[in-house]
């Protein structure tokens, strides 16, 4: 399925609206604060795959990824970059810095990691690292690649973002709690008789 995208202003009125090709799919849709255009993940017309797209404020789009699947994950504070978890040519899926304007793009992180977040200063990314299943937060550093975790828990952490100034962090932390439960099954035994 496709759809168009529409623009409200903030105090409300009729939408208007932003998108002329009917592409958008049900993906990702991303803009940020201080910059006119936004980011989407559209169906595209090259094979059908996940591709993602600049909007710009008169609805004229732009392709940023449409070599292989692509997902949007965060904008940079200037919006001249994106962080997309991009389908690699052996298959595998690894996150990336996109150019907006197009191009080739940067291979970051490890392959489970999932960006959730870019930082206000656009020196850091916020990820989620996956190690034996379990979640943790860590932080990218946009400008020379290095990483640092900064949770190790036996809970599940993720979804985390920073507070504008960057100095506090939010996150969910989601503990499994398993209990053990009995059914009687002798009716049901005594019914299938």
């Amino acid at each position: 399925s496709t759809s168009t995208q529409r623009r409200v202003s903030h105090p409300g009125g009729e939408p208007t609206r932003i998108t002329r090709n009917g592409t958008l799919g049900g993906g990702a849709l991303l803009s940020r604060a201080g910059v006119a255009d936004f980011f989407v993940e559209i169906i595209s017309p090259n094979g059908g795959r996940s591709a993602i797209s600049r909007v710009r404020p008169d609805g004229r789009m732009t392709t940023v990824w449409d070599r292989t699947n692509a997902y949007l994950r965060a904008v940079s504070p200037s919006g001249d970059s994106i962080a997309a978890r991009v389908e690699q040519p052996d298959g595998t899926s690894h996150m990336m810095i996109l150019p907006a304007a197009g191009g080739k793009g940067r291979l970051i992180l490890a392959p489970n990691d999932w960006v959730t977040f870019w930082s206000n200063d656009g020196k850091s990314l916020v990820y989620t690292t996956f190690v034996d299943g379990v979640g943790d937060i860590g932080i990218f550093n946009v400008v020379d690649g290095t990483t640092r975790r900064l949770t190790a828990t036996s809970q599940n952490e993720a979804g985390a973002e920073l507070t504008p100034d960057g100095k506090t962090m939010l996150m969910r932390r989601t503990k499994f709690v398993q209990r053990l439960f009995t059914a009687n099954l002798s009716k049901l035994l005594d019914e299938s008789k």
